[in-house]
């Protein structure tokens, strides 16, 4: 009898789950809830494995733009050198992860979109994936370096610089994650503008105001110094300006399509 009622409710789920029904909000949430789930734990396994593995080398690595001025490398306290290890695999643990969890939330927005839709967002989340890697490689191979040419060496020969290993990890990653997120700004700008949410005109009356709000965020997302936050706020401004000229060229082919929509109803 408890048989036959377990299949019930078993045949009975599954009628629930035919194919085309679409999902309640519910189980919408659970599966953004996996989601999240996943996000954490590949993060973590990723951590676990540069931890165990690869920190010391990886640290020696990022302390190579010090060594390489002969800078001496010191840690004032007993876990400070253990803490940096694991800033740093926690670091490229992020990094490492991020293409796995795009595709794992692309795998949750998928279904639901239509074919030319996959292949729109499908670009807009690669170019996202390129976007946040190139503002990390930029920080890194540039910008960082010119910041420890301008504080190392512009206090001349006045004091010997010995930087705690702790303190400068924590400074290179408050130094790379702002452009890793902040690169995605042109991106931002075009979806804004496709789904008509801002206007080109908008964009060109604020552009005076909008930079200022950028060195104004560029002052808080990084460390706390006018040479950092203008090395962040150029940039961003550049990048500002890119999302502009992407915005004048959606609007110029959205104008273009409504006229030839307008001839064809006049001719027709």
């Amino acid at each position: 009898m408890k048989t036959n009622r377990m299949k019930k409710r078993i045949q009975g789920y599954m009628d629930s789950k035919k194919l085309g029904e679409p999902k309640t909000l519910m189980e919408h949430l659970l599966d953004f809830r996996k989601v999240l789930m996943f996000s954490v734990v590949i993060i973590l396994l990723f951590f676990l494995v540069i931890w165990l593995c690869c920190s010391e080398w990886l640290l020696s690595i990022v302390a190579k733009p010090l060594v390489d001025r002969n800078i001496t490398i010191v840690y004032t306290a007993l876990a400070e050198s253990f803490t940096a290890q694991m800033k740093v695999s926690f670091l490229f643990a992020i990094i490492l992860a991020f293409p796995f969890v795009l595709g794992k939330l692309w795998m949750f927005i998928a279904p639901s979109l239509y074919r030319r839709e996959k292949f729109v967002y499908g670009g807009v989340f690669f170019v996202a994936l390129l976007l946040f890697v190139l503002g990390i490689l930029f920080a890194y191979l540039i910008v960082f370096h010119m910041a420890i040419n301008f504080f190392v060496f512009s206090s001349g020969e006045l004091a010997t610089p010995m930087i705690s290993i702790e303190s400068y990890v924590g400074f290179m990653v408050r130094f790379m994650i702002p452009f890793g997120i902040t690169f995605e700004l042109p991106l931002a700008i075009l979806i804004l503008t496709k789904l008509q949410i801002v206007k080109l005109s908008q964009l060109m009356k604020c552009q005076k105001y909008v930079i200022f709000l950028l060195f104004v965020l560029a002052a808080i997302l990084t460390p706390p110094d006018v040479i950092s936050q203008i090395m962040l706020g150029l940039p961003l401004t550049l990048l500002y300006e890119i999302g502009v000229l992407g915005a004048a060229i959606v609007t110029t082919k959205r104008k273009q399509r409504v006229d030839y929509d307008a001839k064809s109803c006049r001719q027709a």
